[in-house]
């Protein structure tokens, strides 16, 4: 018998996460794909039953500033703390 001890805390050294999430955007349904690593992440987009990186016009047309997307942009601020049913506003009431 040998007896295993952990001697210091775990030392992450890389990763990689992809999670989906449906969502309800303005009362139109979306997919997307977080995808992470240790790098980077993107988000990919469901679309005619296939994955894009590239949004679609109606999620483009909710803006863009500094460029990037402001969905976008808003997803990665929030969506990892949402719960479900929880909501986020991608503007301000007196933006729209």
């Amino acid at each position: 018998m040998a007896k295993i001890k952990l001697k210091y805390p775990p030392d992450e050294v890389y990763f990689k996460k992809v999670t989906d999430f449906d969502l309800d955007v303005g009362g139109k349904p979306l997919t997307v794909r977080f995808e992470e690593d240790s790098n980077e992440g993107h988000i990919h987009y469901m679309v005619d039953s296939d994955w894009t990186h590239h949004a679609p016009d109606w999620i483009i047309d909710l803006g863009e500033e500094d460029g990037e997307l402001i969905f976008e942009r808003t997803l990665w601020d929030n969506l990892s703390c949402m719960g479900m049913n929880d909501e986020v506003y991608t503007h301000e009431d007196d933006e729209l």
